[in-house]
């Protein structure tokens, strides 16, 4: 049996700053509902150190000298998607800042077209080829989390996305990918937002997959020229596309 017998154990905070990098130190106002959590919602803070210090007293008269605590808001790295000379079956895994394909491919990135696979639109296919000016022009105008895509390059050089941290709140829902029968052009998202390269954060097949009906997944690699079954086992990457065959529509849940 556990018995407390303070039942004075509630403080008051007698003072809270907040010091963001360089500059002067702000009073801020800290939330609680049993004065023994204390909150402090913060926003667009920037990217720097940031120093809340608090003074206190408890209902006995003790005190609190001033304390600090630091946090460190720091920014998120591009993410680089690995790109092989040829054909690339690849996916971005998070929502990139800017989505536009000019944006996220730039002219000076020798890639030169991409394609993915929508079975909701007449033929499935939409496409966008790098014209005479360095722009991409066709049906494909974006590049987004929710799709994987072919993209075809002359060199090793990365892809480096841009993808801002993960937002928060009752207005965001966790992302979910529909999934009809037959074939599926299916990326790999990273929920957890902390990968920044190709290959970080490998999920099994049966895993990421699971709930679905699926008769085969398959990657392709670019070097050998030659389908890659994932068997269950086998680990999906983020950074990497991968066909998926399901007998029976559904909702991949990452």
């Amino acid at each position: 049996m556990n018995t407390n017998f303070d039942t004075n154990d509630t403080v008051t905070i007698t003072s809270a700053t907040l010091k963001s990098g360089s500059a002067d130190a702000v009073d801020i106002t800290l939330s609680t509902t049993d004065n023994k959590t204390f909150f402090y919602k913060a926003s667009a803070l920037s990217i720097d150190n940031h120093v809340v210090t608090v003074t206190a007293t408890d209902v006995a008269g003790n005190t609190l000298a001033a304390t600090s605590g630091t946090v460190k808001v720091t920014e998120r790295k591009p993410f680089a998607m690995a790109l092989n000379p040829g054909w690339n079956m690849v996916s971005i895994p998070g929502d990139a800042a800017d989505a536009d394909i000019n944006t996220v491919i730039p002219a000076t990135h020798p890639a030169d077209t991409v394609l993915t696979y929508d079975p909701s639109v007449p033929g499935g296919w939409l496409t966008a080829i790098r014209d005479d000016d360095g722009v991409f022009t066709g049906t494909l105008t974006s590049i987004t989390s929710g799709r994987a895509y072919w993209v075809h390059t002359t060199t090793y050089e990365a892809i480096s996305v841009t993808i801002p941290k993960l937002a928060s709140g009752v207005a965001v829902l966790p992302p979910t990918i529909p999934i009809v029968i037959g074939w599926n052009f299916v990326p790999v998202l990273d929920v957890e937002g902390t990968a920044v390269a190709t290959g970080d954060n490998p999920i099994a097949q049966a895993t990421y997959l699971s709930g679905l009906t699926i008769s085969r997944v398959y990657n392709f690699g670019t070097i050998a020229n030659a389908w890659v079954e994932i068997s269950t086992t086998d680990n999906m990457e983020t950074g990497k596309g991968y066909w998926v065959y399901a007998s029976k529509a559904g909702t991949l849940v990452p």
